[in-house]
């Protein structure tokens, strides 16, 4: 959880604490918890949809598909510069409509000149790298990329009017959409159905928020969007940034498993990544919530703080073994059965990589502490390790030649950044004395 949306959750938490806030807050509540189950049913739709998906598509178009949304997924961030979190802070809405405004001529205009940068690309220098799948869809990756930034955009625009029936109707969309057109255009035979069916779930989310919208934000002249995005200019300067390295990070394994490896072992480690964290994915953001409120509650209370972490892990242990021990035991096998035949190779990784979901499903709905206690300085600091080990530890795999061995030596290096991070936690919040 960035620093942006846990401002953002403690300014509404003080404002929900307010005596006349009664029927807000349980209005609200209702409407979060349906955004909350709207998230969820999106990830439960993929699991249950996920096997046919895998029947109908091979490794290798997996792997294009990784490849093609982990391209536009790096560009994203550069559409809006961050600037939607700009959007939920002033205090009138004209300037929030400004600055929307802004952030949307901002993406237009990358938009274009991204696209005409990747079409003018020489497709030398996509061989080279081993993308060379990536080429006809070059163009397509940019509109994917600044289809993501234009629905974060709007979803920050509803969430200032508190629109999360919208924002849910939104997600809905978008994964059902996307799931629907899938499984048809696989059916057909199109083997490239899952960059269409993305870019069409994409357009469609994109018509559905902005016909949600209260009112059409008013056509801010040039001079005036420039000067609101001169005042907030800190997303650009500080979030930015940081989000830049941390998408690039999550990026990175797969561009460098499809350069060094192949494109069909790319899509088998996709496979096996969604498949092992998807139990994470389905709890964590519905732990994380709770979690967050009482520990920021409870601090600067040092022993309610440390009851309520411990509390907490103490729940997720058994849910967070018993997946892991399972895949670690039975994923090539699990995979050929649930998956088919042709996902075995998919299994093996997921088995290598299944230590890791233990310590992600423990640490991941608990990670907002660092940041309650203070510790966001020290946040950037776990972003650079992650630059660093994760291609270190995948170029080890490669020049041994083999994705497994690189594949044990990121799990164990993930191992020890997670209990790193925690024992920080810990370490903020010794004794038992409230500051």
């Amino acid at each position: 959880m960035t620093k942006d949306v846990l401002f953002a959750s403690s300014g509404i938490s003080r404002i929900m604490a307010l005596p006349w806030a009664g029927a807000f807050r349980t209005r609200a509540a209702g409407q979060v918890s349906q955004l909350l189950a709207a998230n969820v049913a999106g990830a439960a739709l993929s699991a249950i949809s996920a096997p046919l998906i895998a029947r109908l598509y091979s490794p290798k178009d997996v792997g294009e598909f990784a490849l093609f949304t982990a391209f536009a997924g790096m560009l994203t961030p550069v559409f809006t510069l961050r600037y939607e979190t700009a959007v939920i802070l002033p205090k009138s809405d004209e300037e929030a409509a400004g600055v929307f405004v802004f952030l949307e001529r901002l993406a237009i205009g990358l938009l274009l000149a991204l696209s005409l940068a990747v079409y003018l690309a020489p497709e030398n220098i996509f061989r080279r790298a081993g993308y060379e799948s990536l080429y006809p869809w070059r163009v397509a990756a940019v509109c994917g990329g600044f289809f993501t930034a234009m629905i974060l955009g709007l979803n920050a625009c509803l969430n200032r009017a508190q629109r999360y029936g919208a924002m849910s109707g939104a997600k809905l969309l978008q994964n059902g959409g996307y799931l629907l057109l899938v499984v048809t255009l696989g059916w057909c035979g199109l083997h490239h159905g899952q960059m269409l069916g993305s870019l069409a779930a994409g357009t469609l989310t994109v018509l559905w928020l902005k016909a949600s919208l209260p009112k059409r934000p008013a056509n801010t002249a040039w001079s005036e969007s420039w000067q609101l995005a001169k005042k907030h200019a800190d997303a650009p300067a500080f979030l930015f940034p940081t989000t830049m390295v941390d998408t690039f990070t999550k990026q990175l394994p797969i561009f460098l498993i499809t350069s060094w490896f192949s494109t069909e072992m790319a899509g088998n480690f996709s496979v096996a990544w969604r498949m092992v964290f998807l139990p994470a994915g389905l709890f964590g953001a519905a732990v994380s919530q709770v979690f967050f409120q009482r520990f920021a509650r409870a601090w600067p209370d040092r022993r309610e703080a440390r009851r309520i972490l411990f509390k907490t892990w103490a729940t997720l242990a058994l849910p967070a073994l018993v997946p892991c021990v399972i895949v670690m035991l039975s994923g090539p096998a699990l995979f050929a059965w649930v998956l088919g035949e042709k996902w075995r190779a998919a299994g093996v990784l997921a088995s290598v990589i299944a230590p890791m979901t233990f310590f992600v499903f423990m640490s991941s709905p608990t990670s907002s502490a660092l940041v309650a206690v203070g510790g966001q300085k020290y946040t950037p600091i776990f972003g650079l390790t992650t630059l660093i080990y994760r291609p270190a530890c995948l170029w080890a795999g490669w020049h041994f030649h083999s994705l497994s061995l690189g594949l044990v030596l990121l799990t164990m290096a993930e191992v020890v950044q997670i209990l790193a991070y925690n024992g920080l936690v810990l370490a903020k919040t010794a004794g038992a004395s409230r500051e």
